[in-house]
């Protein structure tokens, strides 16, 4: 049986190792779901994290914006995502490809009526100065998502993508970053929903995106075809791909292809 002082010590031996894990456990680059949401061990996450805040000292204000109707999506995304989340209100979501934050946005009502919030990502400088001038209460970030799954700079050629013609000698310098980094540094490894627009690089950002070292409820697809073409043709990619992480197809709205974890429940 061991004395006061020595169980003492014990006790007090216990609390040191215990503290100790606790502080390597911190260190790690692991990352808890729901609790921390950040690695700060990732220097790419800390660049993104300064852009986003850098980026979000640009808006203040009431909204800008050019309507009142503030359900713009382009054909009823926006109501899909209420119909699966049952008019949740305070969720999150990101959404790659915000354009000017207004025109065709799949997040703005979620924003607005429901109270929504996350991260808007835009590469094109033309609508990111609109977007910045729109006072979303979301953060926006003048950034594009990475198609190697690394950070780099790209050039970028700017398209009329209303009827798939390309403005030749129309480009811009932008960075880029993998679409982990965006989550991690806006704090958002839980979320909702993600909107993917990212002009035909989906299914390798999709297929090279770490999910389960994330917690996506919701996930809409762009499907790009090369052309005034129907996408049919490159739905099938997608859902395969998605199926490998345990999604399912649930609905496609024109180019959008929608994808659910397979846990989730919803009845259309």
């Amino acid at each position: 049986m061991l004395r006061p002082a020595t169980l003492k010590c014990a006790i007090t031996s216990v609390g040191i190792f215990a503290a100790l894990f606790l502080l390597l456990s911190r260190n790690r680059s692991d990352i808890m779901i729901g609790q921390v949401d950040k690695r700060t061990s990732d220097a790419t996450t800390d660049d993104v994290e300064k852009q986003i805040q850098l980026d979000s000292e640009q808006t203040s204000g009431p909204f800008n914006m050019k309507t009142c109707n503030f359900d713009v999506s382009a054909k009823g995304q926006s109501q899909i995502v209420t119909a699966v989340f049952k008019n949740k209100t305070r969720g999150t979501f990101v959404e790659a490809g915000a354009k000017d934050g207004e025109t065709g946005s799949n997040s703005l009502y979620l924003e607005v009526a429901l109270g929504w919030t996350g991260l808007l990502v835009e590469a094109d400088p033309n609508y990111f100065k609109q977007l910045a001038q729109m006072n979303r209460r979301a953060k926006i970030v003048h950034a594009c998502v990475s198609p190697s799954g690394k950070k780099n700079s790209l050039s970028i050629e700017r398209k009329n993508m209303d009827n798939f013609l390309s403005l030749h000698g129309t480009t811009f310098e932008v960075q880029c970053y993998p679409l982990f980094n965006f989550l991690e540094a806006a704090g958002l490894l839980k979320l909702d929903v993600l909107f993917l627009d990212c002009d035909g690089i989906e299914r390798s950002v999709l297929d090279t995106f770490p999910w389960h070292l994330t917690d996506i409820g919701m996930v809409f697809a762009e499907c790009n075809p090369p052309g005034p073409l129907e996408c049919e043709h490159l739905t099938e990619p997608l859902v395969q791909i998605m199926s490998k992480y345990g999604y399912r197809n649930i609905s496609q709205i024109e180019n959008d292809v929608v994808f659910i974890k397979n846990s989730m429940e919803y009845s259309p």
